[in-house]
């Protein structure tokens, strides 16, 4: 009877623990709901934040802070979890241990039951036999050896009984220790369930610190569109303070195959470069004049910038990337390199057709300017189409790099105040990327006419432009910008005698020589602020009128030859460029 009140009692106890698991584990789903749901917002939150880390410092560090904050809750909860389950395992094991135990200790009632009814069975059969054995006395010695039979089955009847009594306490121990198992599960249960809510309340109250992250950051971004709205007012002043036509001399080191053994590349003997990077001196030697031979005469010229042979790519460009920023901005950009040919222009302008080299030039650094600040002015509601194109001329005739059209190619006037010109017949390609535009100059360079002479092996024999227009809308207050990139390499001017140019090459010279001429004319007439300016005169010039004497910032390039040998022709290209120094263009304006 006290074995089965026992075994009552430990069913109500076990029935009791798994209402109450049934009911934990109830509220630990809803609580994994609640915290999913809040973790994926969360993760809403910090994706928001992420996109707005680069501008903000400050409040990347804070976000940061707080992510590190939250994936520490996080783990806890999946702790809290991983408890859960553990609790909710052994839970299982017990209600299944304890579902075996009832079963054996049923069996064990059954047995006991049993052997109960063997006993009385054998009592009575004893009985039978003692009230036989007083009959007969008689047979006393068959008796006494039945008797002994019956003891021996007696004796082990009773060991059996031991041993099952003693497997009934055993048991009953095993379910004691069982009960206090399940008491420790539910204190831990108990714990997790205080752990959680106070994880509840930590998010909570990460929820009102990003809250607050959010405003703060609302108002950080109204302050960067004024500031970007302010910085573009103050870069386009500095451009303008600095001249409409800027100048900037380049020379180009010593090639290998150009100094001897031991010569240092970066050494000009002839040529002497200023300490504030805006000036260069020149010394040649004085042609025989009024009985004096031999003399040194130094040319002294000073630019907006100077850069010697020591200057990389990398240099050059920084110079640059203000006009570029213009040309996104809304106004129309002209860049141009002029000089001898040999000097460095095409290295210059466009560098080898390799988008991974560092000595990249202006054209696809330009490039990469455009691409990545009108991604990150997408920020601020800026969207950008880009269309490019490319032509050369050649002996005075217009050629599309990037096209295949038959169709002649002609310049037209399109406003005759503004001298803004457009292109018939070329092709004009919307470029999304760097490599979009890696495979147009691959296509143009391979199109591009160039042949050997005795002063350079690979000399242009065209100019060449690059022509990018940025057409830029905001969608958060409607602006709108155009703007015109005009990248262009010169064909390099050379005297015929130097580069012994016959046959084609001959006219081809001529041409080129005719072009840059008519180009220096124009800045004449520009300087001299003369009524009529020839920009009709060669293609070159109708082409750049817009740049030259329209409404937009120009920069020229003069590139210089380093060599001795070609000291009088570099003396020539510097002074062409101080007086388009002095070309004052007047300022230009936004296009809208």
């Amino acid at each position: 009877d006290q074995l089965k009140e026992t075994l009552t009692s430990t069913s109500e106890q076990l029935s009791e623990v798994n209402m109450k698991c049934h009911e934990q584990q109830f509220r630990l789903d809803e609580a994994v709901c609640e915290r999913n749901e809040k973790v994926a917002s969360y993760e809403r939150i910090k994706r928001e934040r992420d996109e707005l880390e680069e501008d903000f410092s400050r409040t990347k560090s804070k976000m940061r802070e707080a992510e590190n904050r939250a994936d520490d809750l996080e783990r806890d909860v999946r702790r809290a979890n991983n408890a859960r389950e553990e609790v909710e395992d052994k839970l299982t094991k017990s209600k299944k241990y304890g579902g075996e135990l009832e079963e054996k200790i049923a069996e064990l009632k059954d047995e006991i039951e049993k052997l109960n009814g063997v006993i009385r069975s054998k009592d009575s059969k004893i009985l039978d036999v003692e009230r036989t054995l007083e009959k007969e006395r008689g047979e006393k010695g068959d008796a006494h050896n039945i008797l002994r039979r019956k003891e021996q089955h007696i004796e082990h009847l009773d060991s059996k009984i031991a041993s099952l009594e003693q497997n009934i306490k055993d048991l009953k121990d095993t379910l004691a220790e069982k009960s206090s198992s399940i008491d420790l599960l539910e204190g831990n249960l108990s714990k997790e369930q205080r752990n959680h809510r106070d994880i509840n309340r930590v998010l909570s109250d990460r929820e009102c610190q990003i809250k607050e992250l959010d405003e703060r950051l609302n108002v950080c971004t109204e302050r960067l569109q004024a500031g970007e709205i302010l910085r573009r007012k103050l870069h386009n002043t500095i451009q303008e303070l600095k001249g409409n036509i800027r100048v900037y001399c380049r020379v180009r080191p010593f090639l290998p195959s150009e100094v001897m053994t031991g010569q240092p590349v970066h050494e000009i003997p002839q040529m002497e470069f200023g300490k504030d990077s805006g000036s260069i001196i020149v010394n040649s030697l004085q042609a025989e004049k009024l009985g004096r031979k031999g003399e040194t005469l130094s040319n002294n010229f000073t630019f907006d910038h100077v850069f010697g042979p020591r200057h990389t790519q990398e240099d050059t460009f920084s110079e640059v990337s203000g006009l570029v920023q213009s040309a996104l901005d809304g106004y129309n950009v002209c860049i141009f390199a002029y000089g001898q040919t040999g000097s460095g222009k095409t290295h210059t302008m466009q560098g080898p057709i390799d988008p991974s080299s560092q000595y990249r030039g202006i054209i696809p650094r330009a490039m990469e300017q455009v691409f990545e600040t009108g991604d990150s002015m997408a920020e601020q509601g800026w969207n950008y189409v880009f269309t490019a194109s490319f032509l050369e001329i050649y002996n005075e005739n217009l050629h599309d790099l990037i096209g295949s059209t038959n169709e002649k190619i002609e310049i037209k006037l399109v406003n005759e105040k503004s001298r803004e010109v457009e292109v018939t017949n070329v092709r004009s390609v919307i470029v999304q990327n760097c490599y979009d535009v890696h495979e147009l100059l691959l296509k143009a360079n391979k199109n591009r006419t160039v042949a050997a002479t005795k002063c350079n092996e690979r000399s242009s024999r065209s100019h060449s432009v690059f022509r990018l227009k940025i057409e830029g809308k905001n969608t958060k207050n409607g602006d709108t910008c155009v703007g015109n990139l005009n990248l262009v390499d010169l064909a390099g001017s050379e005297r015929v005698a130097h580069s012994g140019s016959t046959g084609q090459r001959l006219k081809e010279a001529q041409a080129i020589n005719t072009s840059l001429s008519e180009l220096g004319n124009v800045m004449m007439a520009l300087q001299e602020k003369k009524t009529h300016i020839p920009y009709r005169n060669s293609k070159l010039t109708y082409l750049l009128c817009n740049s030259l004497g329209g409404n937009s910032k120009t920069l020229m390039f003069v590139n210089v030859s380093p060599l001795d040998k070609h000291t009088n022709e570099s003396i020539n290209s510097l002074r062409f460029a101080s007086k388009v120094n002095k070309v004052d263009l007047g300022t230009a304006k936004k296009n809208k």
